[in-house]
């Protein structure tokens, strides 16, 4: 049996010293973000059994709504002049110091 060079050693260590946090990550964060992705391509309700897959058909539909449009224009406009003001009031202050 061969002995490890210390490269080796340091990436087996590595290794064990981020798999848990990895394995936290995936079932924490990157599970629910793909299955919800998948249930948008769906016209599953939340509540029946039953779910049929319509691929982009969902999101086809929000990019012809009008409610959904007018939501996200004022998403943006509200980021927008949150952003400038809250900048707008802080840089002034430190300008001077």
């Amino acid at each position: 049996m061969a002995k490890w060079s210390l490269g080796k050693r340091e990436h087996a260590s590595w290794a064990l010293f981020i798999a848990p946090a990895f394995l936290i990550y995936t079932i924490i964060f990157l599970g629910p973000v793909v299955t919800s992705f998948y249930y948008s391509m769906t016209n599953w309700n939340g509540l029946s059994k039953t779910m049929d897959f319509v691929g982009l058909r969902n999101f086809a539909h929000l990019a012809s709504d009008a409610a959904f449009l007018k939501a996200l224009r004022n998403t943006f406009l509200f980021t927008v002049l949150v952003v400038l003001l809250q900048n707008g009031l802080a840089i002034p202050p430190r300008a001077g110091a």
